[in-house]
C-alpha cells in the first residue's frame, strides 16, 4: 500500500457493540457526512476503515448473515450472489461485515429499503438471534460447567495452588463475556419483538453509551491480556521448576514428620531417582504456606535391616480450620472419582479429621485445626512402617508435637 493510499484511509474505535444495528447504521451515516465512508476492509477488533472523502449523504443497513461471517462459513463469510446481485438491483452495494451482519450501503436517497416487510427483517433476526444464544450455551459449557467437571470438585485445591485472586479474576473476566453474550441475546430479541409489531428502527442516538463502549472493551481486553499473562507466569512456576529446590539444599525448617523423624535411627542416604528429594513451597492468602515434598531414602538401620522407600507430602497451614477442612475433604472427592481406589482403615485419634485409601500407593488425608497433609507412602527393604504409625507420626507433627 502507497503512503498516498494510507493518508487516505482514517481508523475510528466504533461506538456501539456489533450487535447494535440501529446504533451501526446511524453511526456509518454520520461519519459519511463528516467525509469518512466505510472501506471494504470494514472492521477488525471493533475499529472500523474508512476512506477519506467528500462529506456524503449516505445510507447503511446491516442484514444479518444466514451462515455466519467467519472464514469457515458457507461462501467465507460473504453474502450469496444472488443476494449481492438483488440489493445491487435496489440500489444497494455490499461493503463490508460486521459481526454476524452484512453492511450494504446506497447513496441513492430514494432507493426503496432492501427489506419492505418488518417480518422479513425479523425472519431474517431471528437467525442471528438463534446463533447468538448457541454462542451462550456454547460459552457457559466451556468456561463455567466443563472447568467444573475437570476440576473434579476440587474448586478450592485449584483456587490456592492456581492462587486465589488470579483464579477469581478469571472467573470475573468470564461472568462479563456471559454477560455481555446475554446482552447481545437481549438486544437482538427486542430489537426482533419491534420488527415483528411492524416498526422498521434505523436511526438511534449512538452517542449516549459511545464512551462506555469504547472504554470498556479495551479495558476488558487489556485486563484478559493482563490475567492471561499472570496465568501462563504461574503455569511456567508450576510446570517448568519454578519454586522448586533440591531438598539436601532446603534451610529452612519443615513444619511434619519426614522419614528421618519416623524410621529408627541409622545411616541416612538420599536416593537421586529422577524428580525425587526435592522440596517446593508457595503461599496464597487462603494457604499462606503450602509445602510439597517428594522424599526418597534408603536408610540402614544400627541392626543391619534396612528400609528403603519415599513420602509425597502436599502440606497446607491455612487461614482458618474451615477452609483446611474443605481443603482435605477436595483431597479425599477428587480420589473417589478413581473408580479402583479403595479405602484403607487407619487410626488417628484426636485429629479432626482423617481419611486413607489406596490410589497406586497407600495415601493418608489428615487434617488439624487449620493444617493439612496429604501423605502418598511407598517402601521397600526389610525394615517397613505401618499406615497406623505413619499416621500417627503425621498426626503428632500436625497438633505441633515432637516426634
Amino acid at each position: 500500500m502507497s503512503d498516498a493510499e494510507e493518508r487516505k484511509r482514517a481508523y475510528r474505535l466504533a461506538p456501539c457493540p456489533a450487535y447494535d444495528i440501529e446504533g451501526t447504521e446511524s453511526w456509518l451515516e454520520d461519519m459519511a457526512e463528516k467525509g469518512l465512508v466505510l472501506s471494504g476492509d470494514g472492521f477488525f477488533a471493533g475499529v472500523a476503515c474508512f476512506w477519506k472523502t467528500e462529506p456524503r449523504q449516505l445510507r447503511y443497513r446491516l442484514e444479518a448473515a444466514p451462515e455466519g461471517t467467519g472464514l469457515w462459513s458457507g461462501n467465507g463469510g460473504l453474502p450469496a450472489e444472488e443476494a449481492v446481485e438483488i440489493n445491487e438491483a435496489y440500489g444497494w452495494k455490499y461493503v463490508a461485515n460486521r459481526g454476524q451482519f452484512h453492511i450494504y450501503c446506497t447513496d441513492d436517497p430514494s432507493a426503496r429499503e432492501m427489506h419492505t416487510d418488518p417480518d422479513v427483517q425479523a425472519l431474517a433476526l431471528n437467525i442471528a438471534n438463534k446463533r447468538a444464544r448457541a454462542n451462550m450455551i456454547t460459552a457457559l459449557i466451556y468456561f463455567m460447567i466443563f472447568p467444573l467437571i475437570h476440576l473434579r470438585g476440587g474448586v478450592l485445591l485449584t483456587a490456592v495452588h492456581m492462587g486465589s485472586g488470579l483464579m477469581l479474576g478469571g472467573l470475573l473476566l468470564v461472568l462479563i463475556a456471559l454477560g455481555r453474550t446475554v446482552a447481545r441475546v437481549l438486544h437482538l430479541r427486542r430489537l426482533r419483538k419491534r420488527l415483528s409489531a411492524g416498526e422498521a428502527p434505523h436511526r438511534k442516538n449512538w452517542r449516549r453509551r459511545a464512551l462506555y463502549h469504547r472504554l470498556s472493551r479495551p479495558i476488558f481486553i487489556g485486563l484478559t491480556i493482563i490475567w492471561l499473562g499472570f496465568f501462563f507466569q504461574g503455569w511456567s512456576n508450576e510446570n517448568l521448576g519454578g519454586n522448586i529446590m533440591p531438598l539436601e539444599e532446603f534451610t529452612g525448617q519443615i513444619p511434619f514428620a519426614t522419614l528421618a523423624d519416623m524410621v529408627p535411627a541409622g545411616e541416612y542416604r538420599f536416593n537421586n531417582y529422577l524428580d525425587t528429594n526435592t522440596i517446593k513451597t508457595d503461599s496464597d492468602w487462603l494457604a499462606p504456606v503450602m509445602i510439597t515434598l517428594h522424599e526418597n531414602a534408603t536408610i540402614t538401620l544400627d541392626n543391619g535391616k534396612q528400609f528403603e522407600g519415599g513420602l509425597i507430602v502436599d502440606y497446607y497451614e491455612t487461614v482458618s480450620p474451615f477452609i483446611a477442612g474443605r481443603l482435605a475433604r477436595e483431597h479425599v472427592l477428587r480420589s473417589k472419582w478413581n473408580k479402583r481406589n479403595s479405602r484403607l482403615d487407619i487410626t488417628a485419634p484426636g485429629l479432626d479429621y482423617a481419611f486413607a485409601y489406596k490410589e497406586i500407593f497407600p495415601t493418608i488425608v489428615l487434617q488439624q485445626g487449620s493444617k493439612v497433609a496429604r501423605i502418598t507412602f511407598y517402601q521397600l527393604g526389610d525394615y517397613s512402617l505401618s499406615l497406623d504409625e505413619l499416621a500417627e507420626a503425621f498426626a503428632a507433627s500436625l497438633k505441633g508435637q515432637s516426634q
